[in-house]
C-alpha cells in the first residue's frame, strides 16, 4: 500500500505560487504569471509583494507582453 500526501502536503504555498508567478513574469508569460499570483493573493491576501507582482502581470498582459507578445518589454502602441 502506497502512502499518499494529505490535501495540505499537495497543495502549493502562497510563497511556491508567488514564486512560480514571479518566474513566469521573468519569462513574459504574463498571463500565466498573473493565475498563479492570483492564487497565492488568495492564499495570502495581506503580502505587498504578491499584490505589487499581481500588478506587474496584469499590466503586461494588458499590453501584450505575454503569450507571444513583445517580449522585450516594452510598452506597444501606436506610433
Amino acid at each position: 500500500m502506497t502512502d499518499t500526501p494529505d490535501a495540505a502536503e499537495a497543495a502549493p504555498s502562497a510563497q511556491d505560487l508567488f514564486i512560480a508567478g514571479a518566474a513566469a513574469l521573468d519569462r513574459y508569460q504574463a498571463h500565466d504569471a498573473a493565475d498563479l499570483l492570483r492564487q497565492a493573493a488568495l492564499l495570502d491576501p495581506d503580502n505587498p509583494e504578491v499584490a505589487l507582482y499581481l500588478a506587474r502581470a496584469g499590466d503586461a498582459a494588458a499590453h501584450g507582453r505575454g503569450r507571444g507578445g513583445n517580449r522585450t518589454g516594452a510598452l506597444v502602441g501606436p506610433g
